[in-house]
């Protein structure tokens, strides 16, 4: 988990951010529906760990912050579907 969160942080733009994640979440979700469930929620709750005060650069925030708003699209995509 904590390589995936410092590879958000250090990505280029917003679109690196979205792309590592799709690409972890595709990962996650072909192993089984369970797995990939679990994977965003324990993305997001280390996600939301995260203070700005310790975050150094505007960049780096805004692809923490992106990435919590994209995995929370993908949540709330899945429960729709679940339903």
């Amino acid at each position: 988990m904590n390589r995936i969160i410092e590879a958000i942080r250090r990505a280029p733009s917003v679109k690196d951010v979205s792309s590592l994640l799709d690409s972890h979440w595709n990962e996650k979700r072909e192993s089984g529906t369970e797995a990939g469930i679990i994977f965003l929620i324990e993305l997001r709750a280390a996600l939301n760990q995260i203070d700005p005060i310790d975050v150094g650069e505007s960049a780096e925030w805004a692809n923490i912050q992106h990435a919590r708003v994209y995995l929370h699209r993908i949540t709330a995509k899945q429960s729709s579907q679940a339903k």
